[in-house]
Formats: structure tokens, sequence, C-alpha cells
């Protein structure tokens, strides 16, 4: 019979059982700026929880999937991704490069097992704008407009990586004809989401224009733009002829009217005034009348010389046909009838 007999004995850990392993942050931060490096502690244990160190496994850790995912479970991309080894304290390091902004998740797995503690939770802020990588989307996709209608374009506001930055960001806007600086009509901006910015403006001049948006003397992509601005066609029920003149006149004295030219969107239809005819009749006798018909001076000071074309109707006796616009083209007259 044997008695208080000890038995002295040794256990070592198993080999390591890969999905037991336990992962977690190192100094348990998980918010960084995209471009920056990220570091992921993993504790090895083998198939009874026991931890498995570097003296029985040495560097045999490689059996590993890693990558992240965004809430919604599509794949980034993680850049300069690096097993680091072991640490003095029993961990195997792994590091890498962090480009895409926003609550991400961060997965490592063995196969199809998922490690303990994974998915991390993971939050990347955008770096700092980078005008250069900045884009702009007009919200249409011709680069014609027309004359007083409202431009707009969405400017994405990006840093290096292509993360959108949040924030009023401040751009300036150049429209250029013929290497002359224009003024922009009523421009307006504001953010429509994060990181994207709405500007709209008008131009009142047609012809072939270049427009540059730019922010500390450097442009965006895809500058400078190339666009037209149109005169959009008369649409003869949205025009009209109105004033005392259309109504009744005294033989000898000034009567006045005043036609207003709009196109089928309720634009001015900007037109030339030696394009402008004008037909006096009196249909009951068979009779035309040919009056002196003068363009009155716009309320910009623009003040033509000349007389309204008769066209077909008559001699145009013109001495002024240099092209004339008014900013809304309404055009005010006045002839006189004999």
């Amino acid at each position: 019979m044997l008695n208080n007999i000890v038995v002295f004995f040794s256990q070592i850990e198993g080999p390591i059982y890969e999905p037991g392993g336990v992962v977690s942050w190192m100094g348990e931060v998980n918010d960084f700026v995209a471009g920056s490096k990220a570091t992921v502690l993993l504790l090895p244990k083998d198939a009874f929880g026991n931890n498995v160190t570097s003296a029985s496994e040495r560097q045999n850790i490689h059996n590993f999937d890693v990558h992240a995912t965004t809430l919604n479970g599509s794949n980034i991309n993680l850049l300069d991704i690096s097993n680091k080894g072991w640490n003095e304290f029993g961990y195997v390091c792994i590091e890498f490069v962090v480009v895409t902004a926003g609550h991400l998740s961060f997965h490592i797995k063995h196969k199809n097992d998922s490690l303990i503690g994974s998915p991390l939770p993971l939050t990347v802020h955008p770096e700092a704008l980078d005008v250069a990588n900045c884009l702009a989307h007009w919200s249409t996709e011709t680069n014609s407009f027309q004359l007083f209608s409202r431009m707009e374009t969405f400017v994405s506001q990006r840093d290096k990586f292509g993360n959108l930055v949040p924030g009023l960001h401040e751009f300036d806007f150049e429209v250029m004809q013929e290497r002359l600086s224009l003024p922009l009509t009523d421009l307006q901006y504001k953010e429509v989401s994060p990181g994207i910015q709405s500007f709209s403006f008008m131009v009142v001049k047609p012809g072939n224009f270049i427009l540059i948006i730019s922010a500390f003397k450097e442009m965006i992509m895809d500058m400078p733009y190339d666009f037209s601005i149109y005169t959009g066609y008369c649409d003869d029920p949205h025009s009209r002829v109105y004033g005392p003149g259309i109504h009744d006149s005294i033989a000898g004295k000034d009567s006045r009217f005043t036609v207003s030219l709009k196109d089928a969107y309720q634009y001015p239809s900007l037109i030339e005034l030696e394009r402008l005819q004008v037909q006096i009749t009196l249909p009951s006798l068979s009779l035309r009348v040919n009056p002196q018909i003068r363009p009155r001076g716009d309320r910009h000071g623009t003040q033509p010389t000349g007389m309204l074309s008769y066209g077909a109707f008559g001699p145009t006796g013109m001495t002024y046909v240099p092209s004339n616009f008014s900013h809304d083209n309404v055009i005010s007259t006045s002839y006189v009838a004999s």
C-alpha cells in the first residue's frame, strides 16, 4: 500500500488552435485618420484555451485571413499588411495601413472560422482636403447651356485617398473668354451632403467659355472645363408686345410699344435688333404704313441710333446694324406715323 506519494510533472501547451486565438486592438485604439498605421494583437491559444508562446510555435503563425469591410459588408482595401511576429508579452502583432474612411469592421479568420473578438470595430476619418483630387460633376451631361439658365455643378471634396471631406471648403470660380475673366451672376453654394458642395451660377452672355475651379491657386481635377452659352429660340406663346402705341397713335407724334421675346422655357431670347421686323398695315384699305421705327435706349445705357427693319415689307432705311443685346431682351421702341 502506497501512502503520501507526490508526483511532480510539467505540462506544456498544445499546438496552436487558430480559431481559438483572441484578437484586440493594440492599446485599445481603434480610431484612425486615413493613411495611418493600425496594429491588431493576436493572442494564440491551443484547443484547451491555453496560451501558446513563441517558444513552442516559433514563427509558425501564417494561416490567417485578414480583411476589412464596411457596415454593409463591402470589402475595402488595406495597405501594407504585415505580420510583425511575437512581442515580449506573447502577442502576435499584425500591422496595416487604413485608407478608406468610415465606420468599418476588421476581420481575422482561419479558413471560415472567425477568431475570438473578430470582427473588431474600426473608425477611419478622412485626411486633409487634397485640392488636386477634388472632382466636379455637372447636373447635366451637356456642356452647352441656354442663356440665363442656371448652371449647377457638384464638387466632391476629397482627400488624397478619394475619401469625401465634409465641410464647406472655399473654392475659387473663374469664367474666362478669350483670356478675359468674366463676372459670375448670382453665384450660390451649399453643402448638399457631407463632402459634396453644390455651386450654381448664370452667365449672361452667349459664346464659348472656360471654367476654372481652384483653391489655394491649385486647380481641381479635369480643369479647365469648356462650355458654351447659346441663345434660346424665340417662342411665340411666351413672347408679347405691349404698350400704348399698339392701340392708338396720333399722326406726327411719337407712339411707343415694347417687345418682350422669350424662349419655350420663358428665358429671355436674345436677337440682334436688325433681325426684328415690324409691319404696320391698314387691313380694311389694303394699305401699308411705313413709319419710322427706332429702338429706345435700354435701362443699361445702350442707345441704338438706327431704325428697325421693315424686312420684306418695305425699305429699311437702316443706318445701324451692329449686334445689340438687351439684358432681359425687352426692347422698347417708338415710331412716328404719318
